[in-house]
């Protein structure tokens, strides 16, 4: 993985999940993700979304 964040609040409701990042996308999501990364960012309490675009 190229990043890894962890323990984030998703907007469906799921809490401390971890968000892989590889090549530029997801590529997983689940909690305690055992991979490790380059970087790491700790999202504890903050809650992760996709941009809000207004098209």
């Amino acid at each position: 993985m190229d990043l890894i964040i962890r323990n984030a609040n998703l907007p469906d409701g799921r809490v401390g999940i971890d968000i892989g990042i590889k090549d530029g996308k997801i590529a997983a999501l689940e909690v305690a993700l055992t991979a490790k990364a380059q970087k790491e960012i700790d999202a504890s309490g903050y809650l992760v979304s996709p941009p809000f675009v207004d098209a």
